[in-house]
């Protein structure tokens, strides 16, 4: 499997005409998702444009040294805007760009772009502030403008052409299936296999290759467990190992060439929700949030973690403590707010 690198980025041959782009972290160590390219004989899809608008332009120079075809399709897996906030980048490179989403993340991606444009306001009065902050000559103003300065270094977005950036929803929605002629044989089918990480999360199929893209239905090597819907994520799961895909490309990390890992979410999410479950039926259904975290740490008690942080993080300290912050804390609580809502 080819590659090679780009900056901060690595482009690696998936197949014949599919390539699959990683990002290095921004410096605040936000995640970049991965960035998928399909080229057919008349044009070209990506899927998951990224974060920052920066990284997404190199992206695009090296789909322009892979083909001269243009990008026709924006495929956003999802509404997180880890995966969305560069949709403005290839919308402004490719005009006529369709940029693709579920149905029911429409609302969602124009909350997106209501928050993007309040950070922007906030990016303003901060640069504001450190502006004027730096004429000041007191002890008391100095320590302001030190700390102003430090939210602007740490805070990858002040490196952008954020003043005039712009959050792009997306302008073409679909349910269930879509399936999508690149030419020359290269179909592409999205679906709505179910809910998992989010409301809505998009599984990208090239069935001549057996190719996937999944979005943060599968994140490795720690999956994120914050929200979510464990129970119907276990079957969106199942249903996407049913396409038989002999590469998947997750919404961040490497690329997976077998079910081994899939294998290993469905296992721990299954026992989570098992868990939870069992909970909910000796305790009885509440709303009431004392009874809730009483609960939660009963399940978090009860279940002996050490091999699944053993299996997911090996030794790695900081990948076991996310396993406990993603894992341990958030797919409880998912679980919980989702069972408790039946």
């Amino acid at each position: 499997m080819a590659h090679y690198q780009v900056s901060a980025q690595t482009v690696t041959t998936i197949d014949k005409n599919v390539y699959m782009i990683t990002h290095a972290d921004a410096k605040d160590g936000y995640p970049i998702s991965n960035t998928m390219v399909i080229i057919g004989k008349h044009s070209v899809m990506v899927v998951d444009p990224g974060y920052l608008p920066s990284v997404a332009a190199k992206d695009i120079g090296a789909i322009r040294k892979l083909t001269s075809k243009p990008v026709r399709y924006v495929v956003n897996s999802h509404y997180h805007n880890d995966h969305t906030n560069a949709n403005t980048v290839y919308a402004d490179s490719f005009p006529g760009l369709s940029i693709i989403a579920l149905s029911q993340t429409k609302r969602l991606q124009e909350m997106n772009a209501e928050q993007f444009e309040r950070a922007i306001e906030e990016m303003k009065e901060t640069s504001a502030a450190y502006e004027k902050s730096k004429t000041a000559t007191d002890k008391k103003n100095q320590s302001k403008t030190d700390s102003l300065k430090k939210v602007i270094d740490e805070d990858p977005w002040f490196d952008e052409q954020w003043n005039s950036y712009r959050y792009t929803a997306a302008n073409l929605y679909f349910e269930k299936q879509m399936d999508i002629d690149l030419g020359g044989g290269m179909i592409v089918q999205l679906f709505d296999l179910g809910r998992g990480n989010t409301i809505g999360d998009i599984v990208t199929f090239i069935p001549s290759v057996k190719v996937v893209s999944s979005g943060d239905l599968v994140v490795r090597p720690i999956p994120y467990c914050y929200l979510g819907y464990p129970s119907e994520w276990v079957k969106t799961l199942k249903k996407l190992k049913e396409l038989s895909p002999k590469y998947i490309m997750p919404g961040h990390g490497d690329l997976l060439t077998n079910f081994e890992y899939i294998d290993d979410l469905i296992e721990i999410i299954s026992l989570v929700v098992y868990e939870v479950d069992q909970q909910i039926s000796m305790d009885g259904h509440t709303s009431r949030f004392p009874k809730i975290q009483a609960g939660i740490k009963k399940v978090e008690t009860r279940i002996n973690w050490e091999p699944y942080r053993k299996k997911f993080a090996g030794d790695n300290k900081e990948l076991r403590d996310f396993f406990d912050d993603s894992v341990i804390g958030g797919l409880i609580r998912a679980a919980f707010a989702e069972l408790e809502a039946r």
